[in-house]
């Protein structure tokens, strides 16, 4: 169900963020919800059928690979929604280490991959941990203020009328430039 909902923010949304980033991104790059739902989605049919459901999901996301490249991270940003997935679902721990693991790589591949060998602190300091700091921290942050059994922290479907809301917004800036 939730796969469903997120191709269908993806397909809504794929218009107005194509006008937004016009002049940045080819007509065809794909936003970052087909990452979501493409990941999402692979989790669906690996729980439905198993091996071969991974193995479809997995060959669905090498298609968007190419598509997903010019604005929404690409196959790092794929590594990246998994590993997240992994690290905060797997079942042992060496899952979660490995979940760990290809998040930390694929932060550093997005977040300043070219400067990883010439600037290692600067990168990791002021790139990467960042990137996993705040939204742990945010997490956490939701956690004390709503705690089991509190009702929901944001309204529900909140995050898909954001992310369309603020391509909107990039859009109209983009115009009165």
């Amino acid at each position: 169900m939730r796969a469903n909902r997120l191709w269908i923010w993806a397909v809504i949304t794929q218009s107005v963020s194509s006008l937004a980033f016009a002049h940045h991104q080819p007509w065809w790059a794909l936003n970052i919800l087909f990452v979501f739902a493409g990941v999402t989605q692979m989790l669906a049919l690996r729980y439905r059928y198993g091996k071969k459901g991974l193995m479809a999901g997995a060959l669905l996301l090498a298609i968007l690979v190419c598509p997903l490249s010019p604005a929404s991270y690409g196959l790092a940003g794929v590594a990246l929604a998994t590993g997240m997935v992994v690290a905060t679902g797997g079942k042992t721990p060496g899952m979660q280490l490995t979940g760990i693991i290809v998040s930390g790589l694929s932060l550093c591949s997005l977040n300043g991959g070219a400067h990883l060998l010439s600037l290692l602190a600067d990168t990791l300091l002021f790139a990467t941990l960042p990137t996993l700091v705040f939204p742990l921290m945010a997490v956490s942050l939701s956690i004390q203020l709503c705690p089991d059994g509190c009702p929901r922290f944001m309204p529900r479907h909140f995050f898909y009328m954001a992310y369309a809301g603020h391509l909107l917004v990039l859009l109209i800036l983009m115009q009165l430039r």
